[in-house]
């Protein structure tokens, strides 16, 4: 796509004055108009000639030289230099004291020629046709090839040939070459009008305020402004000023001159704000424009992406970490140790792609262990050898069952059995392919040796854990659960809610849809608590929808879903009269908390249901003398949470709910601490905060605090330690408990001190050679090879956007 055009010192006029020669004449004048519109300035030039052959006293907008210098303009911007010319010769022959000759001179600079730019204004301006109006752009020119002491005689000597405010702009800008920034601010503030057509005052002004330091000011000087040249300075405050390019307003940053050029600043941003995940996010989605504009980040890709992905995983975000780890683990070359940190990842996966890349891993390290053994034998004694061979083998049938391909996973395993047969891993896959095989009775004891003799792998146990639960041994399930269920982050029998650690209930609600939450019901024992309970009843009455009308194919929505109403609430109410006071309590809220995340609002009947199960819920919470009535509250603040939408402040409801309960202080942040589960919980930041004014030596509520900072952070960190201190002095059994909840938490998701290895990367000289390229001025006169360091790669040539552009 070709460049935009900057603004030219002659631009159309406006041709909506009314032509001589009545209506016929206006409806030549409105067909000239909308070609202008177009673009199509020949075809205007060719009618507007026929036209006045036939009539010459009418009258037409614009005029011929115009018109001329417009299909110029046109054509320089389409890099048809010759085309251009022509159209300039034609004006100049038409007004040879027009602004043509400033045309001619940016088509010189276009050609990299500026010798050739400045001797064409020099003659036009010696032999007078350069007038006061277009001077201006000689001054610029002069300027531009560094002869400041040209410029100062002729502002002495001539300066009835120039415009006041092309005295100022050039006064300025001399005042900036030696260094007085705040004269030059002054003369571009007393610029009344531009130096030249197609000149900008707020580029100046905002130029001035920049040099004096007042970055804010010369960003407002330039918010109202409709140029190209002030997107360009706008950018280049934001990056002076830190802030990110999204800072500038959206009007300028459309007109920004490259689009890169903004992704790139923003990407520079991320990165000197270590926002790794962000910056990895913006290079892999416009990886080959900013390759191609900002060569030095090619050495800069893979550090980024390591560590962007670290980072993710840190944050619990899997998928995210493979996205950056996935186009890197091969290339340049396989790298065992990135595959190593990737393949786990990828064995969850029910991805069938995520899953091939696997088990390539998986066949790459094979291939990697055995390359290195035959380089360095004395490192690779047989019995490691064997050993570690066998596992991988068992890493790539385990991908290769996932993908259906029994026979090759056979194979593999035989391998494995054959290298190292008393290897648990090795034990665990021979009973999981016995156990597909329907030898189910020979299957067991196997997997059940390898758990015994330390196996690791989740498959082997999600295996014999669904093979139990098929075959109703519940005894043998439950020693599963205890014996190996923590080793697999499943959570052992019995499944009794204790204080300070989220009921299950509370954690089947976390899965992202209804079909992930049954999937983690039906592996749990089917006598648990009230909250399962009522979840399953749930899960039972979610109705399908015909795919469309006279089908008979049934679909189901699993993020929103209906439900058969009254059957689930017939159902709920039977569970309802057999539970005690306090199961109900869980019962209800679960409940609740489920139709608000998982069903669709507009259901009929759905509100009546909803306000009959909140009224009971109410109820045990008007009860402030029974042991569930605290309890209820905690379930009602809960509740509140998941349905406060975005910019609602909770406090009101939340000052109501708490309003006579006995123990506000700690019922608020035990239900905000349940709440993290499922959202965000700084809005409650001003009631916690208060509570905590009221008791500062509240452990619940400062471990609330913290969690509404940014995991991992300073302030996290400072409040959480704090709240364990606090806690451990009281010796607060429930705060403790809070504590070590989440401790456990942070534990899995524990962020390393980052360190990008980016070498001698300067940040600064890539803003600076954007800003150069943006068309931006910066007149420091500081070497930037004061390092002794090596001289970057040339670069292509390409023209900088100069004073002739503004």
């Amino acid at each position: 796509m070709a460049p935009r055009r900057p603004p030219g010192p002659a631009a159309a006029p406006a041709a909506n004055a009314k032509p001589k020669g009545g209506a016929e004449a206006r409806n030549v004048q409105r067909k000239i108009n909308n070609l202008l519109e177009r673009g199509l300035y020949g075809q205007a030039l060719r009618i507007r000639e026929q036209t006045l052959k036939r009539n010459p006293e009418w009258t037409l907008r614009p005029g011929e030289e115009q018109l001329w210098i417009l299909e110029g303009s046109q054509a320089l911007e389409h890099r048809q230099a010759k085309r251009a010319e022509a159209a300039f010769q034609r004006a100049l022959a038409l007004a040879p004291t027009g602004g043509a000759w400033l045309w001619l001179a940016r088509l010189r600079l276009e050609e990299q020629q500026p010798e050739r730019a400045l001797a064409l204004l020099e003659e036009a301006f010696d032999s007078g046709q350069l007038t006061p109006e277009y001077a201006g752009g000689y001054l610029k020119l002069l300027l531009l090839q560094g002869q400041e002491q040209q410029v100062r005689s002729l502002l002495r000597e001539q300066p009835q040939r120039f415009q006041p405010q092309q005295i100022h702009w050039a006064a300025g800008v001399l005042n900036l070459l030696e260094g007085n920034a705040t004269q030059a601010r002054r003369q571009f503030e007393q610029m009344a009008a531009p130096a030249n057509p197609g000149d900008h005052c707020a580029v100046w002004r905002a130029l001035g305020l920049r040099e004096t330091g007042d970055l804010k000011a010369a960003a407002e000087a330039l918010e109202e402004s409709e140029h190209p040249a002030c997107a360009a300075l706008a950018l280049d405050l934001a990056a002076r000023a830190d802030l990110s390019p999204a800072s500038v307003p959206p009007n300028l940053r459309k007109l920004a001159p490259s689009p890169e050029r903004v992704k790139g600043q923003q990407l520079l941003y991320h990165l000197r704000h270590e926002q790794f995940h962000l910056a990895a996010d913006l290079l892999l989605i416009e990886e080959r424009e900013l390759l191609a504009m900002m060569p030095e980040l090619k050495t800069l890709r893979r550090p980024l992406l390591l560590l962007a992905g670290q980072e993710a995983l840190e944050r619990g975000r899997v998928a995210q970490a493979i996205r950056c780890w996935r186009p890197i683990v091969e290339r340049p070359a396989f790298d065992p140790d990135l595959a190593l940190r990737l393949y786990p990842l990828l064995d969850p996966s029910d991805d069938k792609e995520e899953t091939a890349l696997a088990e390539r891993l998986a066949g790459g390290l094979q291939a990697w262990v055995r390359r290195s053994a035959n380089d360095a034998p004395a490192d690779w004694p047989e019995s490691l050898l064997s050993t570690t061979l066998a596992r991988l083998q068992c890493w790539q049938a385990d991908q290769l069952m996932r993908l259906g391909k029994l026979f090759p996973a056979r194979r593999c395993i035989e391998q494995a059995n054959q290298l190292a047969p008393d290897l648990p891993d090795v034990i665990g896959r021979r009973g999981m392919v016995t156990c597909l095989s329907g030898s189910i009775d020979v299957g067991i004891p196997l997997l059940w040796q390898a758990l015994e003799a330390g196996c690791r792998s989740q498959g082997v146990y999600e295996v014999l854990e669904e093979i139990l639960l098929d075959n109703d041994r519940q005894e043998d399930w439950e020693r599963l659960k205890r014996e190996y269920g923590a080793k697999f982050g499943d959570e052992a029998p019995p499944m009794l809610d204790q204080d300070g650690v989220h009921p299950t209930w509370m954690q089947a609600l976390c899965e992202g849809d209804v079909m992930m939450m049954g999937g983690l019901l039906r592996s749990l024992p089917s006598t648990t608590g009230g909250g399962l309970k009522a979840l399953r009843i749930f899960l039972d009455h979610v109705a399908g929808e015909r795919v469309g009308k006279g089908s008979n194919e049934i679909t189901f929505n699993l993020r929103k879903v209906v439900l058969r109403l009254p059957e689930v609430s017939q159902a709920w109410d039977a569970l309802l009269a057999t539970l005690p006071p306090l199961e109900q309590v869980k019962a209800l809220t679960a409940l609740l908390a489920a139709i608000t995340r998982f069903c669709r609002r507009n259901a009929k009947g759905l509100a009546s249901e909803i306000a009959k199960r909140q009224g009971q819920l109410e109820a045990h919470a008007a009860a402030r003398d029974t042991p569930e009535a605290d309890p209820a509250v905690r379930g009602l603040l809960l509740l509140h949470g998941l349905r406060l939408k975005r910019g609602e402040s909770p406090e009101p409801q939340a000052r109501l709910l708490l309003r006579g309960t006995a123990r506000p202080e700690r019922l608020l942040p035990l239900a905000l601490l349940d709440l993290r589960l499922f959202c965000p919980t700084g809005p409650w930041r001003g009631l916690v905060a208060e509570q905590q004014r009221q008791d500062p030596e509240n452990p619940l509520l400062t471990l609330a605090l913290a969690t509404m900072e940014r995991n991992s952070s300073t302030a996290y960190r400072a409040l959480s330690a704090k709240a364990f201190e606090q806690a451990r002095r009281q010796q607060d059994r429930e705060a403790l408990a809070a504590c070590r909840r989440e401790e456990a938490f942070m534990d899995r998701t524990n962020p390393r001190k980052k360190q990008l290895l980016f070498g001698n990367l300067d940040f600064g000289a890539l803003f600076q050679r954007m800003a150069d390229e943006m068309g931006l001025i910066d007149f420091d006169d500081e070497d930037d090879d004061e390092d002794g360091g090596e001289e970057p790669p040339p670069r292509p040539t390409r023209r900088r956007r100069t004073f002739m552009d503004l």
